[in-house]
């Protein structure tokens, strides 16, 4: 079966894309029947305070699971006691992750899948 499968990871930028990470931060499945988001977010955080740079992608996962939200607060001066009643507050005004969304079916492709269509 093809089931994309992500890994999140810290890689000094002056490695190849696909090349030495330095240390694995989470997983990633995008596929709705069996979507999966598993992070670290200790590590993200520690990586955040070190001035890591995120990638687009990066950054829309760790913010869906709020750890950028986190992040911003402690960077802030939040203090911890409304920490967690901010965050909660934070989480409830968030849409649901992409589990949620109905599976399409897909369409036909080519000229076979055209002529089904048409009941040729």
């Amino acid at each position: 079966m093809k089931r994309p499968c992500f890994r999140l990871v810290v890689m000094d930028s002056r490695d190849r894309r696909d090349g030495r990470y330095i240390e694995s931060l989470g997983r990633y499945q995008p596929i709705p029947a069996s979507y999966h988001l598993e992070l670290d977010e200790e590590r993200i955080l520690h990586w955040l305070r070190q001035g890591a740079q995120m990638s687009g992608t990066a950054e829309n996962l760790i913010r869906q699971k709020g750890i950028l939200e986190r992040f911003q607060l402690l960077k802030a001066g939040t203090p911890p006691e409304e920490l967690e009643a901010k965050l909660a507050e934070w989480k409830a005004k968030q849409p649901k992750p992409n589990a949620d969304k109905p599976v399409r079916a897909k369409k036909g492709r080519g000229k076979a899948a055209a002529d089904n269509a048409a009941g040729a």
